[in-house]
């Protein structure tokens, strides 16, 4: 990891990372509460919000539609001059009493909060048997986070989009990797990267070598030294290690808090029901908590 004194970083007291209802209404609150707040999207606000062609539950606002409200909240932000900072945020670390967020891109933008609240909603994706257990153990979800622990040596790219090709091709020009790219679309060639068109069931253990890890296809099986499980979004495990989740989403508390001090959870990636209502009310609860935390940890 770059030291942090060498990183050009952009302070707040809150980064909220996920432009929707529950992130929305996080900034407008910790706002309203005099805090400097950042709010960060990879797809700009409301990406998911925009499809819905009626809400018939959300109170005060009778058969809207989703774009309306869309339209509405957006509004609402630009009332106190927040604006979404349209960044693919793929790792956050918690460093003493801060939390540093590292964001994909061609400018690598790196922001420094006080406190975080994740309103990412859901990730969709199934998962393959057995990835959990060896993330940072041979499984990883971020190129730009770990290809240099596998510089030279033999990869597994596994991705069902695009955006998985350039992954792979990152691994085998710039970290000189002998890559097989496991896609679960149609692909035609890719430059310096063996495709491999099998249906990933398992991730394991080499028992014949600690430092292997295998995947087992339907028909076949291939032995690497990593694995690169790329998706469209990432687990929460994966972007703020150390957090705990139940059933696959973000364990909270009732002011919203996670296993980790300072980290606030709200909206879809807390659980269902996944309703509109639901999410900015537990967007409002994390803000309140967190300016809270920022006082305790001032005193």
């Amino acid at each position: 990891m770059i030291s942090l004194d060498r990183l050009k970083r952009k302070s707040c007291d809150i980064a909220v990372i996920g432009a929707g209802p529950a992130g929305i209404s996080a900034a407008l609150n910790g706002t309203l509460r005099k805090k400097n707040v950042v709010l960060i999207d990879k797809a700009g606000a409301m990406d998911r919000l925009k499809k819905a062609c009626c809400i018939s539950n959300y109170p005060g606002f009778p058969g809207i539609s989703g774009l309306e409200l869309e339209r509405a909240f957006l509004d609402h932000l630009k009332e106190f001059d927040i604006k979404v900072v349209v960044k693919d945020v793929y790792k956050i670390l918690k460093v003493k009493n801060r939390f540093v967020i590292y964001t994909k891109g061609a400018v690598k933008d790196v922001f420094e909060a006080k406190s975080v609240i994740l309103c990412t909603g859901v990730v969709d994706e199934k998962k393959i048997e057995g990835e959990e257990e060896l993330v940072g153990r041979g499984v990883s979800y971020c190129v730009t986070c770990d290809g240099l622990v596998y510089q030279g040596k033999d990869v597994v790219v596994i991705s069902d989009f695009k955006g998985g090709e350039e992954e792979a091709k990152v691994l085998a020009e710039d970290y000189h990797c002998t890559v097989t790219y496991v896609p679960g679309y149609d692909v035609g060639t890719i430059p310096g990267v063996n495709i491999l068109n099998e249906t990933p069931v398992e991730v394991k253990a080499d028992a014949d070598n600690k430092d292997k890890v295998v995947v087992r296809f339907k028909r076949s099986s291939i032995a690497a030294d990593g694995i690169f499980i790329i998706r469209k979004n990432i687990s929460p495990k994966s972007m703020l290690p150390g957090i705990e989740t139940e059933k696959g989403y973000i364990a909270v508390g009732a002011g919203m808090e996670t296993s980790i001090k300072g980290a606030f959870a709200a909206g879809d990636c807390t659980g269902p029901p996944f309703q509109i209502a639901r999410a900015v009310g537990q967007g409002q609860v994390a803000a309140l908590s967190a300016v809270e935390y920022l006082k305790e940890v001032s005193n």
